[in-house]
Formats: structure tokens, C-alpha cells, sequence
């Protein structure tokens, strides 16, 4: 691939990471809880430091949520799951990309494997054009 990120999009063009992360019992729990939504931003001035801050997030994320292992009801998978018996978790980390007024959002981690592997081919680019080395 022989993109130049760099000069494709208006000036300035931005780069940072966000973690996302939402939890919910879909309003079936005893106390009819309200879904938990949390976005956090990964604004470092050097984007392998915000990179690294955010793949951070994730897993202490992830980890807490495993190792608390419910929200109101019990967490589980979803071939287990049961409406009014458990609670869903979803979270992933992205990468921003900033023009302008328009923004865009590639997946890092979390979702989608082929996004993912399309995401790091992209950053490898963008890194080098920076001069970083990923």
C-alpha cells in the first residue's frame, strides 16, 4: 500500500486515540439501572505514547470489568445470555483520525478483526509518513 495519509486530507489533520466502553442490563435488573457509557481520550502530543496509553486503558478496562464480573446482574457471553439475568459489557479502542469539523473512527481493538488488521495496515503508514516507527 502506497498511501500518503499526510497529503490526502485538508490541513490540519490529527491523530489521537479514544477507548469506549458501555455497560448495561438492557433496563431488566431488580433496580432498572440505567446503562453506563464512558468515552476516554488519548491526547498525547507523541501519538505512540497515546497509542500505548489507550491499548493500556483497554486491558485495565477490561480486566476490572472481568474481575468485578457484574453491573447490577452478573456478567456473561452471549450464547449465555438472558434477558433480566445478566448484564452485557461492550469496549474498544480507536484510532481518531481529525480534519476540519469531520471525524473519523478506526477500530484498534474490541470488535471487528478484519477492521482491526486494516487499522494497524493504516497506522504503520501514518506512523511512518511521521516518522515514528510502530
Amino acid at each position: 500500500m502506497n498511501l500518503d495519509f499526510t497529503n490526502i486530507y485538508p490541513n490540519p489533520t490529527t491523530y489521537s486515540y479514544s477507548g469506549w466502553v458501555f455497560v448495561t442490563t438492557y433496563g431488566e435488573d431488580p433496580g432498572n439501572h440505567e446503562p453506563f457509557s464512558h468515552t476516554e481520550y488519548f491526547d498525547c502530543p507523541n501519538l505512540l505514547e497515546a497509542r500505548k496509553a489507550a491499548i493500556n486503558w483497554y486491558y485495565d478496562t477490561l480486566n476490572g470489568l472481568i474481575k468485578e464480573g457484574s453491573y447490577f446482574l452478573p456478567f456473561t457471553g452471549p450464547k449465555d445470555f438472558e434477558f433480566g439475568k445478566n448484564a452485557a459489557f461492550s469496549i474498544g479502542v480507536f484510532m481518531v483520525h481529525s480534519w476540519g469539523d469531520q471525524i473519523d473512527e478506526f477500530c484498534l481493538l474490541g470488535y471487528d478483526e478484519d477492521a482491526i488488521e486494516e487499522t494497524i495496515e493504516m497506522e504503520k503508514i501514518i506512523f511512518k509518513q511521521l516518522g515514528l516507527v510502530l
